[in-house]
């Protein structure tokens, strides 16, 4: 049977029926979704149902408030019932550190609309009665969490959809996926169907169908296991349901089921299953129960709640669910591969399944009206394979719990990706971050500093090294070793009037570099580049590292079809990790750069040095560079490229030229300290896709002259705060109004103050403004 459909969305489950809706609610009627099993098979029928506001980020928390908004829209709209019960949750703190989490967290969820309160232990007993309130400081309640019926809501969107003309095709197994071109052969058991666009919901069996068009997903299942108890008769005889109870310390939650309790644990060791792909046969079963893997959460549980240990277990789920290396869904599209979306990886499918919304968006208008980056499949660099997602999520199954202090680095799935000078700055004391895979320097510890990073919510004692770092940058020369960003040639006779139709900025003169916002249809920043144009035809655009698989394939899907309009003939090569790339700063840099090159081949070298947006083309010692000035810190940036099989050479040769102008190593945190003091906003943390360059505090550079769009402006706020530095997402108030959250953080040391940087209502952002 052949059949066609404008999309075919795979799989059944909350998140494939949720998208279904959307995308019908946005006019997108003839689509089709095929489930292999029944409808919620997967790890929807199984799951706990629970629906939480609490989160460190503030998008999560925006669209998952959206998403239990959505949930009686949905039964007026559809007569099937949700299941949802507003209970209320309480997270649970043991230390002072998780009250000082909750303090954060009150500020952003008053900021988002989200009902929260600190609660102490009388406060906590009320509300849950059968708990031990020994060694319980406070508690963070939130009014609108609660939980709900996973089938009810999957039926609902399915029941929606289907009213407004969409169709849900049960028993039907996808075999093979092929790009003919211009559409989808998407080939089942029940026959073939052609259609627009693809969409991967398939959930635990997203890897499966993501190899079909030569995808590796970051994705990898265990079990999780909850339990269900006998009834408790003193629960039937309270006067209002028990809230969610979340214990970070214990590592369990626990709830009303009924008239019983129903817990969860996440375990330390947690049992993964399918490691070699899922059995076709698999679908709507659960597995044998292991109580001895939860055991010690389970005692934690016995403990806090001493009725959950008095009354028997009913029934126990120890079911298949699915991670990503960081615990977050991935939406998008999917990269290198046209017309193709994903949406899986759900560790909070029931809440998250609104995030949908945002998908179709992206699907039916091009982009969506958030900026999804944080969740974008694209976000997992290439060193994100199927031994890598194991690797982090078997060390960081229980991190949903952490705190989640600033500056936190994981530890798990490293090295991945090391630059050649990884061994030589380890050598130099560098203590090292992680950055899309790459080992990046952080900060270099001397003889007397300890390079340890204990978690805290004060002003680390590293940044006393830091300092020491920016102090050289500013007065002498410093060197930083940035090959983790991202590297980009754009080259052929059409690509300049393609980088034209994506610059907001003029594009510079053979042998000269700009920084430019690129744009979206919409004429929001999608990202930021510099531009170095090495000759009339060919331009290197350095940018973000975190960003550099979504840029690559932002800029792929950009590309023309060979046609007319002049735009044929543009070559895109991804370069990133190809080239080592190194940053000279420091008044001394020019003076360093001299001492190194070879003078007849260094003449664009004058006695005043390399001027701004200049291009020399340089032997430095043995190696072949390509050196670019751009100055972003206000210190006199050189930006110095070599093929990475000379940068070992190039970093020798700068270091030992700069040894009597008193260069020094430097890492990415007093880069970011000097980028934070003169306000240079990062893509992905200040600025987002929801921007007009003006709003992003990038319109100075946008052709013809400052852009005024947009009702905001990115300022730079200096923060009166002795010991703690403002942080991603921490709340800028004017009186009782939250007015903005922050970008970037930290600790400006030539200024020093607390900085921080926020996009404020065009009104606030006039110098002096006070909030």
């Amino acid at each position: 049977m052949n059949r066609t459909a404008r999309a075919v969305v795979i799989g059944g489950g909350v998140t494939g029926c949720g998208l279904l809706y959307h995308l019908a609610k946005l006019g997108w009627t003839d689509c089709l979704l095929v489930e292999k099993n029944d409808l919620t098979a997967g790890a929807t029928w199984h799951a706990a149902g629970h629906v939480a506001h609490y989160s460190a980020s503030a998008l999560l928390t925006r669209l998952q408030v959206e998403t239990t908004a959505l949930f009686p829209a949905l039964e007026a709209e559809t007569g099937q019932a949700t299941g949802f019960h507003r209970t209320g949750a309480i997270r649970l703190a043991t230390q002072p550190e998780h009250v000082t989490d909750f303090k954060r967290a009150l500020a952003k969820a008053k900021a988002l609309g989200v009902e929260m309160e600190i609660i102490g232990p009388d406060e906590i007993k009320r509300l849950f009665p059968f708990i031990e309130t020994d060694g319980l400081i406070a508690g963070a309640h939130t009014f609108g969490d609660g939980h709900a019926d996973p089938t009810g809501i999957t039926m609902a969107y399915a029941i929606g959809a289907r009213a407004m003309g969409a169709k849900i095709s049960i028993g039907e197994q996808v075999e093979s996926l092929t790009w003919l071109g211009d559409e989808w052969e998407v080939v089942t058991n029940k026959g073939t169907i052609r259609a627009e666009v693809v969409i991967n919901c398939a959930g635990m069996w997203s890897p499966e169908i993501a190899a079909m068009v030569g995808v590796t997903l970051p994705l990898i299942v265990f079990m999780h296991q909850h339990m269900a108890t006998e009834d408790y008769p003193p629960i039937r005889e309270l006067d209002h349901e028990l809230p969610l109870l979340r214990d970070p310390a214990g590592g369990f939650n626990m709830r009303q089921e009924g008239g019983g309790f129903l817990s969860g644990v996440y375990e330390h060791e947690p049992e993964f299953v399918f490691k070699d792909g899922i059995p076709p046969e698999f679908g709507q079963e659960l597995m044998t129960p292991n109580l001895d893997r939860s055991t010690d959460f389970l005692a934690a549980a016995m403990a806090r709640i001493p009725a959950f240990g008095q009354v028997g277990i009913k029934t126990i789920y120890n079911g298949p669910t699915s991670r990503t290396p960081d615990h977050q869904p991935m939406l998008g599209p999917v990269p290198g591969v046209p017309n193709h979306f994903i949406a899986a990886g759900y560790a909070a499918g029931i809440m998250q399944a609104g995030f949908t919304k945002y998908l179709a968006q992206w699907i039916a208008e091009g982009e969506p009206e958030e900026d999804m980056s944080e969740l974008d499949v694209r976000r997992f660099g290439i060193h994100a394979d199927r031994a890598f997602t194991f690797d982090v999520v078997h060390a960081g199954h229980t991190f949903s719990n952490a705190i989640p202090y600033p500056y936190g680095e994981r530890a798990a799935g490293r090295p991945a990706r090391t630059s050649a000078l990884y061994d030589r700055l380890n050598a130099e004391g560098a203590v090292f971050g992680v950055r899309n895979g790459w080992e990046v320097a952080n900060w270099f510890a001397g003889p007397d500093d300890d390079p340890a990073e204990p978690s805290s919510f004060r002003r680390p004692r590293w940044q006393a090294a830091v300092g020491r770092e920016v102090a050289v940058a500013a007065e002498a020369s410093a060197l930083a070793d940035f090959s983790y960003l991202s590297l980009f040639k754009i080259s052929g006779p059409g690509a300049e009037g393609f980088l034209e139709t994506l610059s907001a900025a003029s594009l510079p003169a053979p042998g000269r570099a700009a920084v430019a916002p690129f744009l979206t249809k919409t004429g929001r920043v999608a990202t930021c580049l510099r531009i170095a144009r090495t000759k009339d035809d060919e331009f290197l655009l350095i940018g973000p590292g975190e960003h550099e698989r979504r840029d690559h394939d932002w800029l792929w899907r950009q590309l023309p079809a060979d046609g007319p309009a002049g735009l044929e003939n543009v070559r895109l090569e991804n370069e990133s990790g190809r080239h080592g790339i190194l940053l000279l700063t420091g008044p001394k840099a020019g003076e360093v750069l001299r001492a190194c090159g070879k003078a007849d081949i260094f003449a664009d070298l004058s006695d005043a040095g390399l001027p701004e947006g200049g291009i020399a083309k340089a032997g430095l010692g043995y190696a072949p560079a390509t050196v670019i000035r751009l100055d972003e810190t206000g210190c006199g940036d050189h930006w110095l490229l070599t093929p990475m099989d000379f940068l070992r050479h190039l970093h020798d040769a700068v270091a030992a030229a700069g040894e009597e102008h008193g260069l020094r190593a430097m890492g990415l945190r007093a880069w970011d300290s000097l980028r934070l003091e003169r306000a240079v906003p990062a893509i992905g943390l200040d600025a987002d896709r929801t921007m007009t360059p003006a709003e992003a505090g990038l319109g100075a550079l946008v052709a013809g002259g400052s852009a005024d769009d947009g009702d905001r402006r990115m300022a730079l706020l200096r923060v009166a705060s002795p010991d703690m530095d403002p942080w991603r997402n921490d709340v800028v108030w004017q009186g009782d109004n939250a007015v903005a959250l922050i970008g970037s953080g930290g600790y400006g040391h030539r200024a020093g103050a607390s900085l921080g940087l926020a996009a404020l209502p065009a009104a606030l952002a006039a110098p002096g403004t006070k909030l």
